[in-house]
Order: C-alpha cells, then sequence, then structure tokens
C-alpha cells in the first residue's frame, strides 16, 4: 500500500488527507461551495427585499442586479411575499447541504482514525523484528496512537474548516465583485496585506509544533521505561532522576503550548479590529465620494461582514491546523516506515514438522558484529535438544533463527526440505510455543492468559485449560486460589509467584498444541521446588513435541537427547548429556563440575 505524501504546503496538505479518505474529501469541497452560493443568493436577495420596502432602486444600475431582477420577474418571485418566500428556501437548501457536509466530515475523522491507526497496527505486527528495533525507538508508535493521531484528527477538522471558509469567502467576493468591483478589490487588497504580516507568526507556531510532537515522543518512551523499570529505578534510588528528566520534557512540551497559544490569541483577536476600520474607510469612500446608494452598500456591509466573519473563522482554523501540523509530517512518515519494515517471507505452508530443522553453515551478524558464524546443527522431531553456554555467546539468537524472527547472514535454514525463505513465517510461528526467562504475563485472569481470549464456548475453553494445566503442573496451586481459574494475575502477573507464573506460561503454550516449543532459560529464576515442577512438565510433553531447552542451570537438560555447547558463536561441543559429561577433556564436563554436577 503507498504511503501518502508529506505535507509542506496547503495544496499538499489537500494531497495527504485525499490519499487517506479517498472520493468522500472531495465531496466536501463540492458541498461548501454549494451551500456558499445558496447563502450568497440569500444575502443578495436582500437587495429587491429593499426596493419593495421602498429602501433604494431595484438595480442601482447594475447589469448582475438586473439580471437578477428579471430572473425573480420570470419566476413571478418579485413581490415581498416572494422574495421573502425564495430567502427563507435558499437558507434552508444552505442548512441541508452544510448538514450533509458535517455528516460526511465526521465520518472521515472516524474512517481516518480507523484507517491510520489499522494500518499502524497491522504495520508494526507485521514488521520484521530486527529491522523495527533497530529502526524505532520504544514511544516512537505508542506517541503516534496515543498523541500524533488525534493531532492529526483535530488538524484534518481545522483543514476542513479552513476549505469552508475559503470557499465562502470566494463566493461572498465574487457577488461582492458582481455589485461593485472597484470596492471589493480594495478589500481584497488590505486583506492581502494583513496576511502577509501575519505569516511570520503562522510559520513560528508550525515550527513549534513539530518540537512539540518530537517532545511528546520522548515522554510516552520515557514514561513506558519509568514504569516498566520502575522497581529498579525505585530500589537504586534513581526514580527522582528520571522523574526529573520526564518533568524537564514536560516542561519543554507545555512552554512550547504555551506559546503556540500566545500567538493563535493573538491571531484570533487582531483582525477584528482590523477588519472593523477597513470596511468602514472602504464604505465611507464609497458613499462620500462616488454617492452610492444605501441599498447596494448594506447589501455590500453584509456581504463583507459574512466575509469578514469567514476571515476570522479561516485564521482561526489555520492557526489551529498550523498547532497541530507536525501530525501531518510524522503520520505519513510513520506510515512510510512500517511499510518499509514489512516482513519479507515465502507462501509455503506446511502441517506439521516431519523430520527436522536444520541449520547448514548459518552465520549471523548485527551490522558489523558476528553472532553466529557457520553453524550447522538440527533439530529432529519429537526429540529434545539442548543449547548451554555463557551468556552472550548466541544460544537465543538460535533460538530466534528458528521462529523466523531473524533472518541469517549467510548460510541456510531448512524446515524438513524447505528453505525457511519459502516459509509462509507467520504460519510457522503458529507451530512454536516460546517460554522465556522474562514470563509474558497479561493483566488478566489466568484461564485468559492460558487461552489468550478464545473465543470458542466457555465449557470448550476450560476444559482445553484444565487439561493444560495438569500437563503444566499448575492445578494444585489454581485450585487453592479463592477465584481458581478466574483469579485476577495483575499487572506483568505480579499476584502470582515466580514460578506459579513459568507454569501458567508453560500451560499457555500447551494450549496452542504447537509442535515446537522453546524453553529460553525457562529455570533460571526459579528456586528448586518450581524447577522441579518445570522440569515434570518437560518430561510429560517429551516424545511428543520437539523441544528446544537454553539453560544455564545443566541439571535441568539431563534428559535432553542432545546437547550443543555454544562458544563464541560457534558449536563448540555436541552429543549426549552422557558422552559429554564422561569427556574430562571437554568444556561441558567442565560446567558440570562447576556447577557441582
Amino acid at each position: 500500500m503507498n504511503s501518502p505524501p508529506r505535507a509542506k504546503s496547503f495544496f499538499s496538505y489537500f494531497r495527504v488527507f485525499l490519499d487517506l479518505a479517498k472520493w468522500k474529501f472531495l465531496l466536501l469541497p463540492f458541498l461548501m461551495f454549494v451551500a456558499g452560493l445558496f447563502e450568497g443568493v440569500g444575502i443578495v436577495l436582500f437587495f429587491p427585499l429593499l426596493a419593495r420596502l421602498q429602501i433604494g432602486e431595484e438595480t442601482n444600475g447594475s447589469a448582475f442586479l438586473e439580471l437578477f431582477s428579471s430572473v425573480l420577474r420570470a419566476l413571478h418571485m418579485d413581490t415581498l411575499t416572494g422574495i421573502l418566500l425564495l430567502i427563507s428556501l435558499v437558507f434552508i437548501f444552505k442548512f441541508f447541504f452544510t448538514f450533509i457536509q458535517d455528516i460526511i466530515a465526521q465520518r472521515i475523522t472516524r474512517d481516518l482514525y480507523r484507517t491510520v491507526s489499522s494500518r499502524i497496527i497491522r504495520g508494526w505486527a507485521n514488521a520484521d523484528y530486527r529491522l523495527l528495533y533497530l529502526q524505532t525507538s520504544t514511544g516512537y508508535f505508542m506517541n503516534i496512537l496515543a498523541s500524533v493521531l488525534w493531532t492529526f484528527l483535530g488538524a484534518f477538522q481545522n483543514y476542513g474548516g479552513v476549505l469552508v471558509s475559503l470557499i465562502f469567502i470566494t463566493v461572498y467576493l465574487g457577488f461582492s465583485v458582481l455589485l461593485d468591483w472597484r470596492i471589493t478589490l480594495s478589500a481584497v487588497g488590505a486583506g492581502m496585506v494583513v496576511f502577509i504580516l501575519f505569516r511570520r507568526f503562522m510559520t513560528l507556531t508550525k515550527q513549534y509544533s513539530l518540537r512539540v510532537v518530537k517532545e511528546d515522543e520522548r515522554l510516552q518512551g520515557g514514561l513506558v521505561e519509568f514504569m516498566q523499570f520502575y522497581k529498579y529505578l525505585k530500589s537504586t534510588s534513581r526514580i527522582s532522576t528520571t522523574g526529573q528528566y520526564l518533568e524537564d520534557i514536560i516542561h519543554r512540551a507545555t512552554h512550547l503550548r504555551f506559546k503556540i497559544a500566545i500567538i493563535g490569541g493573538f491571531l484570533a483577536n487582531l483582525p477584528e479590529s482590523l477588519a472593523v476600520i477597513l470596511v468602514s474607510l472602504l464604505l465611507y469612500v464609497e458613499i462620500a465620494f462616488f454617492g452610492k446608494e444605501f441599498s447596494l452598500i448594506a447589501v455590500l456591509i453584509l456581504l463583507f461582514y459574512r466575509t469578514f466573519m469567514r476571515v476570522v473563522t479561516l485564521q482561526s482554523s489555520w492557526q489551529k491546523f498550523l498547532s497541530g501540523s507536525g501530525a501531518l509530517k510524522v503520520i505519513p512518515e510513520a506510515l512510510e516506515k512500517i511499510a518499509k519494515l514489512k516482513e519479507q517471507g515465502g507462501i509455503i505452508k506446511k502441517d506439521k514438522l516431519d523430520n527436522a530443522i536444520r541449520f547448514h553453515n548459518v552465520s549471523f551478524s548485527y551490522d558489523t558484529k558476528l553472532i553466529l558464524s557457520s553453524i550447522s546443527m538440527e533439530f529432529k522431531k519429537n526429540t529434545v535438544v539442548a543449547l548451554v553456554g555463557a551468556s552472550g555467546v548466541g544460544k537465543s539468537t538460535i533460538v530466534d533463527l528458528v521462529s523466523g524472527i531473524l533472518k541469517p547472514t549467510t548460510g541456510e535454514i531448512m524446515f524438513d526440505r524447505i528453505p525457511y525463505q519459502n516459509l509462509d513465517v507467520s504460519w510457522l510461528r503458529q507451530h512454536i510455543g516460546y517460554v522465556t526467562q522474562e514470563i509474558t504475563m497479561f493483566n488478566g485472569t489466568i484461564a485468559d492468559n492460558i487461552s489468550f481470549w478464545d473465543d470458542r464456548p466457555k465449557e470448550d475453553v476450560m476444559r482445553r485449560v484444565e487439561e493444560q494445566c495438569r500437563k503444566a503442573y499448575c492445578t494444585d496451586f489454581i485450585e487453592r486460589l479463592p477465584f481458581r481459574y478466574d483469579t485476577m494475575v495483575g499487572d506483568r502477573g505480579i499476584n502470582l509467584s515466580v514460578g506459579q507464573r513459568q507454569r501458567v506460561a508453560i500451560a499457555r503454550e500447551l494450549y496452542r498444541g504447537p509442535d515446537i516449543i522453546v524453553f529460553d532459560e525457562a529455570t533460571s529464576a526459579l528456586d528448586t521446588e518450581s524447577e522441579q515442577y518445570i522440569q515434570k512438565s518437560l518430561d510429560a510433553i517429551k516424545g511428543t513435541k520437539t523441544i528446544i531447552l537454553i539453560a544455564h542451570r545443566l541439571s535441568t537438560i539431563k534428559n535432553a537427547d542432545y546437547l550443543y555447547v555454544i562458544d563464541q558463536g560457534h558449536v563448540l561441543e555436541e552429543g549426549t548429556f552422557k558422552n559429554l559429561y564422561e569427556n574430562r577433556n571437554s568444556k561441558f564436563h567442565q560446567m558440570s563440575v562447576s556447577q557441582q554436577i
């Protein structure tokens, strides 16, 4: 999907909204123009009305008014009653078209929010993991969805207000020119001078708006990290330093918003005084020096008054639009960025693993840093394969390659006989379970965390939840809880112990029924009793799933079918637990001795 163009001018802003809202956006100016015509006709109808009231001549020598009067006579509507009826009908039609325009504008606003947020969320979900975290910050997309998108919608509404005002001003001035071109052009010239004088303030507002967006992004990211690492910050007395950093961001953002508000107040209030002075001077000249009829001047005053009110609205809408125009730059950039981050993959969907996942001379690098170097290994179906080694040697990277989150720099990974690049990676991950050291818990009930809000009949869901809990050895502690499976786990599972969370996480992965389950340091933070429960869970599913274990505690991999010892990105040793342990010269034997195994 193409990204909308980046906005730099009034018309490029129009293209941004047109790209997102499509044909519906084109209806707005059409309906505004029709409504403006009705109002313009309604105002001009006051001229023959004044003539019928014997205030001034009916045409005042104007060709346009003569044509207008001829049309009224042809329609037999040149009587006082007819003119009043026409004025009423014209303004009713004007209301109708204005109301329809408002409805469409609100529908576009609603659809814009749905379209942009959906594209960002789906793009985020389908993004390449590595590119996403290399090229964006924590708060980038959060700030867009929580703040910038609403600013963008506000900017759209204000842009619509600008369009409305421009079209109505054009219609009013068109009728004014037909009535008296000289005074109209004089008024337009004076208005252009005022606009040029105010342009500098508008530029400042636009610059401040972009800076506000950047500060909001920093604030969103800082708040996320503040909450994520609250315990550490509190324990190390660094929470005040972090709090001061966030307060500084808030201070800068609010100061910029204050400047925008001051400029907005100045631009909103000054034009009224200037306009009254200019119109008064122009009308005085027309009456005193050119002898214009009062009836013509009265209609012109009404047109100029309506023009002036629209100019004030235009000024206010444009100022508000500029205050949120930073979002007009950020949203297209975000959509373009998220499109470029899209994960690439194949289309093959294989029902299950029949033989093995094989690595053949696989290397992986982060930029210039080599993480894995020409490793070859295999994970046979329904076996337990353990990866052991010190921290930072590439074990987790191997697992990320298995799940397709990372792509090898060189070499090839095969799913049975199918190269990974030919597989549909989203389908692949549906067949992989993942239990990590940093346990993933959502703020819901235990049942919700296991079933992941499965929308099948509740009886079927609960039957399956209880079955997987028995396999994960968490039934006993759940049954002792007051609300059992309906117990709220709290933010990140705070209401459960670490061991309980880990067993619930295992039950969740078993609930999915994957072919492959990864345990990434799943027992490193557990006490001995909890570790034993996890070991029982592993033993219960051994032989029915392909299990990949990453472990520092070698006691948890005694029952593994095969081991790979990873060191500095290489496969240093491989074999069974027994063979490697009995080789006293092996790295694995040294590791076992150090852990008193």
